[in-house]
């Protein structure tokens, strides 16, 4: 599991669920540093329940990742699909944003175990 790296393909098809929110609304959410998890939590935990055993590694390595790198996959994400919303969380200025959603889904993780 250690050398287990992630990359858009393990996340790709959750796009759909990612991309509730219009990319327009994201931008200005990150701009004020929302918690936009607590908004989509019901979705969150649902999309959590419903995954194989082998996500739940990936998440652990997604939740180990600094936000350096999940910025940077962001940014491969962006090349590869070209969805704005990949844009703007590899955009530096969505560090803090990004931060303060990972520890909201740490939350939720911890207290589902």
């Amino acid at each position: 599991m250690e050398n287990e790296k992630i990359t858009y393909e393990d996340f790709k098809q959750f796009e759909g669920a990612f991309s509730k929110v219009p990319a327009v609304i994201l931008k200005g959410m990150v701009k004020v540093n929302a918690n936009l998890v607590n908004e989509f939590k019901p979705l969150i935990i649902s999309k959590i329940e419903k995954l194989p055993e082998n996500y739940n590694q990936k998440i652990d390595i997604v939740l180990k990742m600094s936000t350096e790198e999940l910025q940077a996959l962001m940014k491969e994400a962006y090349d590869i699909s070209g969805k704005k919303h990949y844009q703007i969380l590899a955009d530096p200025s969505s560090e803090e944003f990004i931060k303060k959603n990972m520890l909201e889904i740490k939350k939720i993780i911890e207290s589902r175990e």
